[in-house]
């Protein structure tokens, strides 16, 4: 009887073990389940797209071909325009900013502002960006030092250097909410699998005794990246012990067959699963004592010490997309980045959030205020700018 009992429980293990094995097999052989990546991430390659930019970053390497776009690499901040480069609407000057008419004369409010690819504008003219905008409404000479794919802390970094270099009257560094969660990564298809591109970046993070620590490029030799992405345990030592959301799952970043979970489809499916979560910034800026909000307003509040040191004035200014003002107008007038502007106006730093003025626009229901890859259209930024400038 004893027996009997053991066979009927034993026969299902058996059977969902042979199935698990089965799907190993057949269909998890090549690492993908229905057009993903599935745990281990060895190598950390999530796409096609990133697999021809390994490609294109070799031959690169080797004296063939150029990087993606206009961009360089560079050793400090992962990537950066060239000084006096590009073509077409995508030109650079000297220092490296993107070069647009200007509607201030020499002698004006210099202003420089930083940021991502908001503040770039990626998808519009170099006379339709936000920055040139604010020098059209003013008449200030307004310098667009925005790179597309930036954190705020790689705009932190690149606002010291531009500003050791060259004098400015304000100082605007630019915050998109929904790239928050930038400022915790180190390699860019960690935190989205989607992207296109590989991409090394610097990040700063908490020691111990609370202070911020900068963790520099793990990619300031280029010619690692190859290494790095070949070697699950030297991007583990060398990425992936800094990286927040390797560090939450590294036995979906370790060697192929280094863990348990690797042999078995259901656990493999379930850790990609897991190491897809908690991507989304609302939680961690809702959270004043998560990673994230205590990096920003560290970084912000350097930044802004930084710029009054140099005798110029500071700002931070809110850039939010689409997404996010969508998500303000659904939560009963709570923005999810209001937290951390209250903590940083309390700081004394000046903040400048146009997002009350965006909504009043209708913007977040209205599809022709947003480039096809959701950046800002001329009259988005034009609208942000008016509120950016407008007397207090």
């Amino acid at each position: 009887m004893l027996r009997k009992k053991l066979l009927l429980i034993a026969l299902p293990l058996l059977l969902a073990l042979a199935i698990d094995r089965a799907i190993v097999v057949f269909a998890l052989d090549d690492g993908m389940f229905r057009g993903e990546r599935v745990a281990p991430f060895d190598p950390p390659l999530f796409n096609d797209s990133q697999i021809e930019s390994l490609r294109r970053f070799e031959a690169w390497l080797a004296g063939r071909g150029e990087l993606v776009g206009a961009m360089r690499h560079d050793a400090e901040l992962g990537w950066a325009p060239p000084r006096s480069g590009g073509e077409g609407e995508f030109r650079y000057d000297e220092r490296g900013a993107r070069v647009a008419p200007t509607a201030g004369e020499s002698g004006q409010r210099r202003v420089f502002v930083f940021g991502d690819s908001f503040v770039h504008g990626d998808e519009v003219a170099a006379a339709d960006t936000f920055p040139e905008q604010v020098a059209r409404l003013t008449g200030w000479v307004v310098s667009n030092f925005g790179v597309s794919g930036f954190g705020l802390d790689q705009a932190l970094l690149r606002a010291r250097v531009v500003l050791a270099e060259h004098a400015a009257d304000e100082v605007w560094l630019c915050f998109v909410p929904a790239t928050a969660l930038r400022v915790v990564n180190l390699y860019g298809p960690v935190l989205r699998h989607d992207d296109a591109t590989i991409s090394f970046k610097p990040r700063f993070r908490f020691d111990d005794d609370g202070s911020v620590r900068l963790i520099r490029n793990p990619a300031a030799d280029p010619s690692v990246v190859p290494r790095l992405l070949a070697d699950a345990d030297g991007f583990a030592e060398s990425v992936g012990r800094f990286e927040t959301f390797v560090a939450r799952w590294p036995q979906a970043y370790a060697k192929r067959g280094s863990h348990w979970s690797h042999a078995f489809a259901t656990s493999r499916i379930l850790l990609t699963r897991f190491e897809r979560g908690e991507r989304f910034p609302d939680e961690w800026l809702d959270d004043p004592e998560s990673e994230v909000s205590r990096l920003l307003v560290a970084l912000i509040a350097t930044c802004a010490a930084d710029v009054a040191a140099r005798g110029a004035r500071f700002r931070l200014v809110v850039l939010p997309d689409g997404r996010s003002l969508r998500r303000r107008a659904a939560r009963d007038g709570h923005a999810y980045w209001d937290g951390l502007v209250s903590r940083l106006r309390e700081r004394g730093i000046d903040v400048l959030d146009p997002t009350e003025t965006l909504l009043a626009a209708g913007l977040e229901q209205t599809p022709e205020f947003w480039a096809p890859l959701g950046h800002y259209t001329a009259r988005t930024a034009e609208l942000a700018a008016r509120a950016a400038t407008q007397p207090r």
